[in-house]
């Protein structure tokens, strides 16, 4: 979700109590899409969303080349920071969801190469891959 200003959605919800307004309008007025305009309707962003950003996740200036991974972010770096965090344990990895077949037509030849290798990541002889529980 792009960062909007609280004050912003606090004119979008006192403009949708005051009723009498479409979304585009309000739209309109506030300078944000009509789809923030429906989510704020919803619930679905409030004011206070933008409070619960810690202030050392907060971009500090412009993009610009991290240093740890050489892509164009908002420093801190979130990637780099994600990869020291599973590097140290603290944040467990996400393994994919190989046991969830998805909807391929393959024929007969590579789907049992398909098969093969799921069944070799749901054992863990694949690189990286730790065993599943079933």
């Amino acid at each position: 979700m792009l960062r909007i200003e609280p004050a912003t959605i606090r004119d979008v919800e006192r403009l949708l109590e005051e009723g009498g307004a479409s979304y585009r309008a309000i739209a309109r007025l506030t300078g944000v899409s009509r789809g923030t305009v429906a989510m704020v309707a919803r619930g679905r962003r409030r004011a206070d969303d933008a409070l619960d950003v810690p202030s050392d996740a907060k971009p500090l200036g412009p993009p610009r080349r991290c240093p740890g991974c050489g892509g164009m972010v908002e420093m801190p770096c979130k990637l780099c920071q994600t990869r020291e965090l599973m590097i140290s344990k603290e944040l467990p990895r996400c393994l994919p969801a190989v046991d969830v077949p998805i909807g391929l037509n393959l024929r007969p030849e590579h789907r049992s190469r398909y098969e093969e290798v799921r069944r070799m990541r749901r054992e863990g002889k694949i690189l990286g891959a730790e065993p599943r529980a079933a």
